[in-house]
């Protein structure tokens, strides 16, 4: 079985994956039809953030986004594509080249499609669609494919370590884009739903071709 292939038995990626992905599409027409509820958990969350300003949050806060940013996800999802392409792992690197681009993609598009305009009086300017968040999107994602690849390199002790620090930075960075009001609370969220649904279905259709061509077994 290769680095980033699912295992055959795993049905509960089909299940986790389709159930993820019908949640972000509830999410996203809740959102395209600004629905009451969605409307109300984002300025509830908006105004708990409004009284928890202060200028050295702030700072720290556009520090965080910075590096939580889609240019540095993508520089190091390149990286970790090169690095396995050196290591002889050709399949693994063009799964993750396939999974981290077009997944990309696909939020995008989902962002023109919802249309949805940022919060407003933003503590730093930024341009684009808000939903979903291309900041936590990327982030999951290249996160979410780290942890694969070292999960066929780490013991269960260190693999446990690493999801947990990985955890904690995603939700500091959620935090981060709402605290700056660059993106409303579901708009986080949705991304996390997307890029978690897309990883998991991705895997298991590319797994179900490679079982199906014997010559990308053999690789």
């Amino acid at each position: 079985m290769g680095l980033l292939e699912a295992s055959s038995s795993s049905k509960w990626r089909w299940w986790t994956s389709i159930s993820l992905l019908v949640i972000f599409v509830a999410l996203a027409v809740s959102v395209k039809l600004q629905s009451g509820f969605v409307t109300c958990i984002d300025k509830g969350l908006a105004a708990m953030f409004v009284g928890w300003q202060t200028s050295s949050k702030t700072a720290l806060f556009v520090v965080i986004s910075k590096f939580g940013s889609p240019v540095v996800a993508t520089i190091a999802a390149l990286a970790l594509i090169l690095w396995l392409w050196w290591q002889r792992e050709r399949i693994a690197a063009g799964i993750s080249f396939l999974i981290y681009f077009g997944g990309n993609a696909i939020a995008l598009l989902v962002k023109y499609m919802v249309g949805r305009v940022r919060p407003t009086h933003e503590l730093v300017a930024d341009s684009g669609f808000s939903f979903p968040s291309g900041h936590m999107f990327s982030s999951t994602l290249l996160i979410l494919l780290l942890l694969l690849v070292l999960s066929h390199y780490l013991k269960f002790k260190p693999q446990l370590f690493a999801t947990i620090i990985a955890v904690i930075w995603l939700v500091i960075l959620m935090i981060a884009r709402v605290y700056l009001r660059n993106h409303f609370a579901t708009d986080v969220v949705g991304s996390v739903l997307l890029a978690g649904g897309w990883l998991l279905l991705s895997q298991q259709l590319i797994t179900e071709v490679i079982k199906r061509i014997p010559s990308l077994q053999q690789s």
